[in-house]
């Protein structure tokens, strides 16, 4: 997935900083990750942009949230999130666009996400998160099936699902029409 380039700076030094703070060698992490010890390299010099799948990777072997490897905010009461400021993934071929819409807030454990996928497509394969993760689904427009392990649920506007999110999960759009649908991570058990 590629992403507003202004990410790639406090992504690479919040994985430098996790990882140095963990004593973590770039070999121990990659391990941890599934992700190879180059590609952390690579991020962490700037020099390539992670996917989603691999910054959940990153995030759960360093055991933090998605938005607190992201950077971090300082908390306050009322945070307003402009749309330019809200960062946005996108997959190469444009298919499928993730928009983190949760202010980052280290500890808070909870992400909010607004997706797109395009009619016809598939986002890519997330491996599962740490036990104790769980995602609460809302479809707004469309059609959705999630495969959740071996199991596929078909979803259309106004329709949820939870579910935990420690198996692997993917998202498939049989519509005509592209599919909008929030996501609300929820790993505040994990900071317990």
């Amino acid at each position: 997935m590629t992403r507003s380039p202004n990410l790639d700076a406090p992504i690479a030094q919040s994985i430098r900083r996790l990882r140095s703070t963990t004593g973590l060698s770039l070999e121990a992490l990659a391990k941890r990750a599934d992700v190879s010890k180059s590609m952390i390299s690579k991020i962490e010099r700037g020099e390539t942009s992670p996917t989603a799948n691999t910054l959940g990777r990153l995030a759960e072997a360093l055991d933090v949230s998605l938005s607190q490897l992201m950077g971090l905010q300082e908390k306050r009461e009322v945070v307003v999130l402009r749309e330019a400021e809200q960062p946005v993934f996108r997959s190469i071929d444009g298919s499928f666009q993730r928009r983190c819409l949760s202010p980052i807030f280290p500890a808070r454990g909870v992400d909010v996400v607004l997706n797109t996928l395009a009619a016809k497509s598939r986002s890519d394969l997330a491996v599962g998160h740490k036990t104790g993760v769980d995602e609460h689904l809302y479809v707004t427009s469309g059609k959705l099936r999630i495969h959740l392990g071996n199991s596929a649920y078909e979803l259309a506007a106004g329709d949820s699902i939870y579910y935990q999110a420690d198996i692997a999960h993917e998202f498939e759009n049989p519509g005509d029409d592209d599919a909008t649908f929030f996501i609300v991570i929820d790993s505040s058990a994990l900071r317990k």
